[in-house]
């Protein structure tokens, strides 16, 4: 074993380690186009997440005071706006995931995490 672990010591100590840097001529600039856009809601700040499920695109807001947080609901084609949901108890929604299997919508305040339908966007018990 004693072999083993100084072989493996050495392979480390010697193996060769390569480091490969992206040079700034090997960069390229990209243009960007805006697909759509969304008002901030009054008495919100910046948006904090954002999920895409199957239909939707769904990007959560939290008040300035990070008191309650709001949903903001996007048509996943056209961008257009299909639901706002303000008011909500979660605070400072700062990340939102989507599990495909279940069409479930997670929110994430702080150390607790909200379920809701992915089609409602209500809460499930």
């Amino acid at each position: 074993m004693k072999k083993f672990l100084n072989l493996v010591f050495m392979f480390i100590l010697f193996f060769p380690i390569m480091v490969n840097a992206l040079a700034k001529e090997d960069m390229q600039q990209i243009s960007l186009t805006e697909l759509g856009s969304v008002e901030k809601l009054s008495g919100y700040q910046g948006f904090q997440g954002l999920t895409i499920t199957d239909k939707y695109i769904v990007v959560s807001l939290s008040k300035t005071d990070n008191s309650s947080a709001a949903l903001i609901v996007l048509d996943k084609n056209t961008f257009e706006t299909v639901k706002t949901i303000e008011s909500l108890k979660y605070g400072h929604a700062n990340d939102l995931a989507y599990n495909k299997k279940t069409n479930e919508v997670l929110v994430v305040d702080g150390t607790t995490i909200y379920v809701l339908d992915g089609d409602s966007f209500e809460e499930k018990e």
